[in-house]
């Protein structure tokens, strides 16, 4: 059975969708604070996210990097095996639930972050 393919897109000029990537470094470059992304369904892929972004949602990855610059609202890493995120800016609240090994890295500006997590294992941050 033969995998979907990979495809990064603005749905609606309001949710960037990046899915199905397998081995690869994908770049998405956010204009407006509007804007949402979605990961799903990668492996062994980093994602890097320039400019502020309203939320990111990782779904469903294994193996994955997602690194952002400044982010409004929330991370939700939801049903995944052995990610890593890295906030370069700041990062308001992170979500992990139903997770295998979670790796976050979080700098000066994300000291009053909020973590909230729900069955999920293997957590460093």
């Amino acid at each position: 059975m033969a995998g979907k393919a990979p495809r990064m897109e603005l749905e609606m000029d309001k949710k960037w969708i990046v899915e199905n990537y397998k081995e690869e470094t994908v770049t998405v470059s956010v204009e407006s604070i509007k804007h949402t992304v979605y990961v799903f369904n990668c492996t062994g892929s980093t994602i890097v996210i320039k400019g502020k972004v309203n939320s990111v949602t990782i779904d469903n990855c294994k193996k994955c990097g997602v690194v952002f610059d400044d982010l409004l609202s929330s991370v939700d890493i939801v049903n995944c095996k052995s990610v890593q995120i890295q906030a370069m800016g700041k990062m308001p609240l992170l979500n992990i639930d139903k997770t295998d090994g979670a790796q976050v890295y979080l700098n000066e500006q994300c000291l009053e972050c909020e973590v909230l997590s729900a069955k999920s294992s293997e957590m460093n941050v």
